[in-house]
């Protein structure tokens, strides 16, 4: 329970204790392992690079053992940055669902195909 209330406060830009720190930027890393987008690395760029984070992003292969079947439409994703962390989560959720072709079939519609 405390943890559910400690990080949603965070989360939400409020504090209690220390207000002062809510507006604080704070060094943030984030990584996908897995995160899919037809639109390829320039898109993941468009897309996170104005949020103000650098992003590192290698497109996965279908199998590493068979290279000669091609790249995935999955990439491997870091995203770097110095935010404050409530502005930082609220600005990652709709690029996320824009990244992912079975999220948003409005979105996916205006992608690169």
């Amino acid at each position: 329970m405390a943890v559910a209330e400690v990080r949603g406060s965070a989360l939400s830009g409020k504090s209690k204790g220390r207000p002062e720190l809510v507006d604080t930027p704070i060094p943030l890393r984030v990584m996908f392992s897995a995160l899919p987008c037809r639109g390829g690395e320039e898109f993941l760029r468009k897309m996170f690079e104005p949020l103000g984070y650098t992003v590192s992003a290698r497109r996965l292969p279908l199998d590493e053992k068979f290279s000669d079947w091609g790249e995935s439409p999955y990439f491997q994703v870091e995203l770097n940055g110095r935010l404050p962390l409530p502005k930082s989560t609220r600005r990652k959720k709709k690029p996320l669902s824009a990244a992912s072709a079975s999220t948003n079939n409005v979105l996916a519609r205006c992608w690169p195909r």
